[in-house]
């Protein structure tokens, strides 16, 4: 783990590595750009924002060989629906718009990865302020156990996901003229109170107290492991004489709750600081909300379209989390991913997963 931490930091503190985050950046602009000002709806923004990000070339040959890659896939038809108890009674409300996914692979294996299921709102153009679904803000921020219904949400059993972070679930607020606020559900609910609206001007209230809800500060009885790692991280640092590059944890492997606009959100995003930890070697995992991911990923895999760039998209985000194992070798989920079922014919989501390989 320790050799995994002194490679993942030379690669993210390259150059190339930067660029490669600027250029991520720029893609993502330039596809709410040319949303607002086609009028486009949350769902056609989130197809161009993945369309865009395909053609974002793969960055190869960095510090110490490491291969940055971004693949998204954008999945036609109904909207993936769940259907959850919401203060006693039964409603269905919409998972998500985009899920973002990254994950490090070192020697053929997954060491770490998180995910964020988020919700796109759009700034509307005469009352600036994004409305906000109670109910769906009540699923994105606590997790009730929850089935699918339609769409690329598995069906046929119950979910239960922990959400140790407070950012398994998050919004991106949209506003002109082409950028987004990232904010983790939990952190909307607290602000909302019972309002159901908030103003851009309220996002510096948002941000401005408890910045970073350090995964940190989680209590050392009740997550022991997750001080092992930070502990791995300090000594790689020291024995490797690295110190000076990383003196101690910023938004790196942090639990980022907030990010102010599309370039704070991908270097949060790409430098593992943003969404719930599914796996980290020797720390704290999700273990509910990676075997969903990765039945969400075998529904992905089965699922066909009319439209073949579609149906290669889907294939290829698929097959590109699905080609690596874990690093625990006693860590089997195939078993919990069969005979799942989802809507073949839904989906209207996009999935976003970047893979920072950082080779043998």
């Amino acid at each position: 783990m320790e050799e995994v931490i002194r490679k993942y930091i030379a690669a993210i503190k390259s150059t190339d590595f930067i660029r490669y985050e600027k250029r991520f950046s720029n893609a993502i602009v330039a596809a709410l750009t040319k949303g607002f000002q086609k009028g486009h709806r949350e769902d056609r923004i989130v197809k161009v924002i993945e369309s865009i990000i395909n053609k974002i070339h793969d960055l190869r040959g960095s510090a110490d060989d490491a291969h940055i890659t971004t693949n998204a896939a954008f999945v036609h038809g109904n909207k993936s629906h769940v259907e959850f108890d919401c203060y006693g009674g039964k409603t269905t409300k919409e998972l998500g718009d985009m899920i973002f996914i990254i994950s490090v692979i070192f020697k053929k294996r997954k060491y770490l990865e998180k995910m964020t299921i988020c919700s796109f709102k759009k700034e509307p153009p005469r009352d600036p302020k994004w409305q906000i679904d109670r109910e769906q803000l009540y699923l994105l921020s606590r997790f009730p156990e929850f089935k699918g219904v339609r769409g690329i949400a598995p069906k046929g059993t119950e979910h239960a996901l922990p959400n140790y972070s407070g950012c398994l679930g998050a919004y991106a607020l949209l506003y002109r003229p082409g950028d987004f606020a990232f904010l983790s559900a939990t952190r909307l609910e607290r602000f909302l109170g019972p309002r159901k609206s908030l103003r851009r001007n309220d996002l510096h209230l948002v941000s401005y107290r408890d910045e970073y809800c350090h995964a940190f500060r989680f209590s050392i009885k009740q997550f022991p492991t997750f001080f092992m790692l930070r502990d791995m991280i300090c000594m790689a640092l020291k024995f490797s004489g690295q110190s000076d590059l990383w003196v101690c944890p910023d938004t790196h492997f942090d639990d980022c709750h907030f990010a102010d606009n599309v370039f704070d959100f991908t270097h949060k995003y790409l430098t593992m600081g943003i969404g719930e930890p599914l796996y980290m070697k020797d720390a704290l995992s999700n273990a509910q909300a990676r075997r969903f991911l990765l039945q969400v990923m075998n529904a992905l895999k089965r699922k066909t379209s009319d439209e073949t760039v579609c149906a290669t998209r889907c294939d290829t985000v698929a097959d590109g989390f699905l080609r690596y194992g874990y690093a625990t070798d006693a860590l089997d989920d195939t078993k919990h991913v069969a005979n799942t079922e989802s809507d073949n014919d839904g989906g209207s989501i996009g999935i976003v997963h970047t893979t920072i390989n950082l080779g043998e």
